[in-house]
């Protein structure tokens, strides 16, 4: 495959260079990497949408010289989307830097300072190029489009810096410094000209964006609507429109469709107002969207931004989807995949099907939850109503449980039903819900769904909210460049007297406010090293700012609304992080000492998990509140014909299982690999969301854990029952003097988690009080752990909360 990719990618060189040597139109005026940027920036400086338009389509009617296009047309279009190749580059801000500082021969740390002031890398480097005595700039521009393209090629292709930097040099000795600006804009695939493709490709007609949605094809686009020849542009008749948006607009097997969006519903009301017939309710599968084209046995998986799919998160699908839809030859699903427990059917959490987290559960699958179907068997089904495709998909499915199923799906006459259905998804603790019409077609690109998620309703009242305290903040980029624009909130952990990370976050503020907010914080905040965090802060390397606070007891205290509180490994609050965090209140009232602290953060963590209060939603509704009540408790969502017997005997199973006790069995280890320990840890109601038919299962879900031992000494995990967790997450060791007392017990009873090597131990707990002497216990523990009396358990478990540390440690002689 790596061959093929490589072939193709040289034969694609090959074409770009003897389409430019063999034809003398290729280096021309219109065709002149300066005249593109010039262009580039005409658009720019047009703050209307429209006038964008009609300056570049004047340009294509009559190009540099006034005579007519004599440029190659298909290049500018895509230059003009430079998205539209989805060439990547692996080449971020930080390695631009320290590829073009080596070439300048200057210093990266004063080349990062002038990024924060500029936010705009490309104009940081035409700076430094502009400046620089060891390379200087050409004094006038010779470089043509296909030259540029060869380079990009070249450097899609290059991984290694040395490589990178060979392509760079090559193109510096060439360029002048707006060249280099423009061809950094091209890598960065943001030309900064506010047009996207709906604007360049409405130069051609309205019909030609409507088409590229459908095909992705530019090549297509560019000879129907723009003509054949590329040095003119055609304006085409009605009925040559027509027929150009016909050939152009049929989606094709293998070329990936713009996917049909959802806009935000803020009301039962407003739902009913769009579609008062009534509509089709589905659940909000909280994975990722994934389009599969199939043709034959050749598999295509592209992502909601129409990029490839990871390998690792979809290879198990390419042998259930021909069982799933064993009719088809050629078809084209839309559908999101998420991580199944296979033995709960329980949906785990958003970001598990990363390579590395996928592994740390034994037992989960991906799953494929199909919603649409866009193409079967060769048929177009895009102008399909959607109560006809979704026949269709129930028709020809034959689902398998864990790996392929049909979407859950419910159509619902009235507002109680919408209401009641909501609170029922919101309540299984699952993102949403998606509505749709029973007429509406599949349009690409258009947002003519409706997404309801708790943070819509009520004015955001249902949405899950903590008072943080800004704790450092980055500069902005573009329009923001120089502005401290995005905003590291945390929160105090009394128990161990450091603040911690929650979130970033960047939205929310108006330009003015945010003008003022980097004033103040400029007075409260210095530079950030990451190699010297302070010692108040408990910060991972990869999230320390451009700038922390000098003293983060005066800081400002801000209330962050978000779509949900969930678990990060990037953040050290406990991993309690926000999903979608925005600014909504300013908190002057409060100092920073007053926001929520980390004990109040998992209070609100666990209550948001354990039950979500929908009073609101189903206040309006007709129904008598004991019958909602009852409802909403008591009532499954129906399942048709099979698969509702399928869903009971799957039922029954797992009950049989249960009363066994089966889920307690360890898997005997395989011969020939080293040995792993399956523990059964306690799903935290966080990560455990059930899928819309299993609303009403118990909370105390278990998921299988996978924790790889590369020795007989790693740390044994044990977790007891719901009420014994008060130490959950604390894993010691106890020495030998400690190691017969009650206390030990106590520990494991209430959730902790016993070590048996005392290198691997956070905590060291000693029954001996005397001073101990350091020398000794240096070879036996980690440097970094806690040396405390069984002192601190006796008083946790009398206050039924965790005691800080300080007050229970050993005195070390040292």
């Amino acid at each position: 495959m790596l061959k093929l990719l490589i072939s193709c990618r040289v034969s694609h060189i090959n074409r770009i260079w003897s389409r430019a040597m063999g034809s003398k139109q290729a280096q021309n005026e219109d065709n002149k990497l300066d005249t593109f940027r010039r262009i580039c920036d005409e658009i720019a400086a047009e703050s209307s949408y429209l006038r964008k338009v009609e300056k570049l389509e004047m340009f294509f009617k009559k190009g540099s010289s006034g005579a007519g296009f004599k440029g190659d047309m298909l290049q500018w279009v895509q230059f003009l989307i430079p998205g539209s190749t989805q060439r990547v580059y692996n080449l971020q801000n930080k390695a631009l830097i320290k590829l073009f500082a080596r070439i300048f021969n200057v210093d990266q740390q004063e080349m990062h300072l002038d990024l924060e002031q500029d936010g705009d890398i490309s104009e940081t480097l035409r700076k430094h190029f502009a400046s620089s005595s060891k390379l200087k700039p050409q004094a006038q521009s010779e470089l043509y489009l296909h030259d540029v393209e060869s380079l990009l090629c070249q450097l899609e292709q290059r991984t290694k810096e040395d490589e990178q930097t060979e392509v760079l040099h090559k193109l510096c000795k060439q360029a002048t410094d707006l060249d280099l600006r423009t061809f950094i804009r091209l890598i960065k695939q943001d030309l900064r000209i506010n047009a996207r493709a709906r604007h360049i490709l409405d130069a051609f007609g309205p019909q030609a964006y409507p088409a590229y949605q459908s095909s992705r094809d530019l090549t297509a686009i560019v000879q129907n609507f723009a003509g054949n020849r590329p040095t003119s542009l055609k304006t085409p008749t009605k009925t040559a429109t027509q027929k150009a948006k016909k050939k152009t607009s049929a989606i094709q097997v293998m070329t990936p469709i713009s996917p049909m969006l959802a806009n935000a519903c803020k009301s039962v009301e407003e739902a009913f107002k769009k579609n008062p017939g009534g509509l089709y309710s589905e659940v909000k599968y909280d994975g990722e969207r994934v389009q599969i084209h199939k043709q034959g046995a050749e598999f295509k998986f592209f992502s909601r931004n129409l990029k490839p799919v990871m390998d690792h998160k979809i290879k198990e699908l390419k042998e259930y989807i021909p069982r799933a839809f064993p009719g088809a030859d050629d078809m084209i699903l839309d559908s999101e995949i998420i991580l199944v427990d296979t033995e709960t059917g329980a949906l785990l959490p958003f970001g598990t099907l990363g390579a590395h987290k996928k592994h740390t559960y034994v037992n989960a699958s991906v799953c494929l939850f199909v919603f649409d179907c866009l193409l079967y068997d060769g048929d177009d089904l895009t102008e399909l109503a959607f109560c006809k495709r979704r026949e269709i998909l129930e028709q020809n499915i034959q689902p398998i449980k864990s790996h392929v199923q049909l979407s859950e799906s419910e159509f619902l006459k009235t507002k109680n039903e919408l209401a009641l259905m909501t609170a029922k998804v919101l309540q299984a603790n699952l993102e949403g819900v998606v509505l749709k019409s029973p007429g509406g077609t599949y349009q690409p690109g258009k947002r003519n769904w409706l997404k309801v998620k708790k943070d819509y309703l009520f004015g955001g009242k249902m949405a899950d909210t903590a008072d943080l305290v800004v704790l450092g903040a980055w500069y902005g980029s573009g329009k923001k460049g120089g502005v401290l624009s995005i905003f590291l909130m945390g929160c105090y952990d009394a128990r161990d007297h450091l603040w911690k990370t929650v979130t970033k976050v960047h939205s929310g503020l108006d330009d003015a406010t945010n003008d003022e907010i980097h004033e103040a914080l400029m007075k409260l905040t210095e530079r950030a090293d990451a190699n010297k965090i302070p010692n108040w802060l408990l910060c991972k390397k990869a999230l320390i700012p451009d700038v922390l606070a000098k003293t983060p007891e005066k800081m400002p205290v801000w209330e962050i609304t978000g779509a949900e509180f969930t678990q990060s490994e990037a953040h050290t609050a406990a991993g309690i992080s926000i999903r979608f965090p925005r600014i909504t209140r300013l908190r002057s009232d409060k100092s920073a000492m007053e926001a929520n602290d980390l004990a109040h953060l998992e209070q609100l963590y666990a209550a948001s998990k354990k039950n979500v209060n929908v009073d609101l939603l189903l206040a309006n509704c007709d129904e008598d509140k004991d019958d909602l009540a009852n409802r909403l408790k008591l009532e499954k969502t129906p399942q048709k014909g099979k698969a509702a017997k399928g869903a009971a005997a799957s039922s029954s199973k797992k009950s049989k299982r249960s009363n066994s006790g089966s889920d307690d069995e360890q898997p005997t280890p395989s011969k020939g690999r080293s040995s792993r320990k399956i523990t059964k840890l306690e799903a935290p109601t966080a990560t455990s969301k059930g899928s819309l038919k299993d609303f009403f299962k118990p909370k105390t879900t278990t998921v299988a854990v996978k924790i790889e031992s590369k020795s007989p000494e790693d740390v044994k995990m044990k977790v007891e029952g719901e009420d014994s967790n008060l130490f959950s997450g604390q894993v010691a060791y106890f020495v030998a003097d400690a190691a017969q007392s009650k206390q030990k017990d106590e520990f494991v009873r209430h959730g902790g988690i016993l070590a048996e090597n005392s290198n691997k131990a956070p905590l060291v707990f000693h029954s001996n009080t005397k001073n101990v002497d350091l020398a000794e216990l240096r070879p036996l523990y980690r440097r970094s752990c806690r040396h405390l009396s069984v002192q601190w358990l006796e008083a946790s478990l009398q206050a039924k909360k965790l005691q800080p540390y300080p007050l229970y440690a050993l005195l070390l002689k040292s």
